[in-house]
């Protein structure tokens, strides 16, 4: 079940993706076939890096974590008890903070479209073959991060905008560079325009990627 908040605004999704076989449970259920599009279908490609905020840029509504928590959770016990036809059938998007919760319809978007997941069977993210890669640059106590399916150019300025509350930041028409601590720690990172990224402070992936996400976003 897909959730994410940040700001005041936040989604959740429950998903019930078609198999090859159309033998799933929800899909042989008494009620009907219950399966939907999967995420992939709704949003074909991720983000390019630095696009979207992120909780630590941004921030997050406290009481908003819970809600879609919640939704989460609830759907996830219809799943589990087999009550499919009581699994909510369209994607919540609700802002706290302008007084909106929407219900989108979204059960047609598999049909309308061509996704690489669960029509062609390509898991890409699931694969490595999509994301970011990971190398510790020897030497240097940093690691570089590359995201193997961006294209075009990172808006620096706009990361620039939303790193500057987290330390000093040089800005050029080349890469952002900033100063960020976190979790006691420092950590010098850049970021360049065609979405490469070096974190400088730690020699594992798993920090770097770690930093990354919180401060550029996944």
């Amino acid at each position: 079940v897909y959730g994410g908040a940040v700001g005041t605004a936040g989604m959740a999704d429950a998903i019930l993706p078609h198999t090859p076989d159309g033998a799933a449970a929800w899909e042989t259920s008494p009620t009907g076939n219950r399966a939907t599009p999967c995420l992939r279908c709704l949003f074909e490609q991720a983000p390019p890096p630095g696009e979207s905020p992120t909780c630590d840029t941004t921030g997050v509504l406290g009481p908003l974590v819970a809600i879609i928590a919640n939704f989460q959770a609830a759907e996830t016990l219809k799943i589990l008890t087999g009550n499919f036809e009581r699994v909510c059938p369209t994607m919540l998007n609700i802002d706290l903070w302008a007084n909106t919760a929407l219900h989108l319809k979204v059960g047609r978007a598999r049909e309308h479209g061509d996704c690489p997941s669960c029509k062609q069977r390509n898991f890409e993210f699931l694969d490595g073959k999509a994301g970011s890669s990971a190398t510790a640059l020897c030497g240097r106590d940093a690691v570089q991060l590359r995201h193997r399916q961006h294209q075009g150019q990172v808006d620096l300025a706009e990361v620039a905008a939303r790193l500057r509350q987290h330390g000093p930041v040089v800005l050029n028409e080349f890469m952002v560079r900033a100063a960020i601590r976190d979790g006691g720690q420092v950590y010098e990172l850049t970021l360049f325009a065609d979405g490469r990224a070096i974190v400088k402070g730690t020699g594992e992936a798993g920090v770097a990627r770690g930093v990354y996400a919180r401060y550029v976003g996944s």
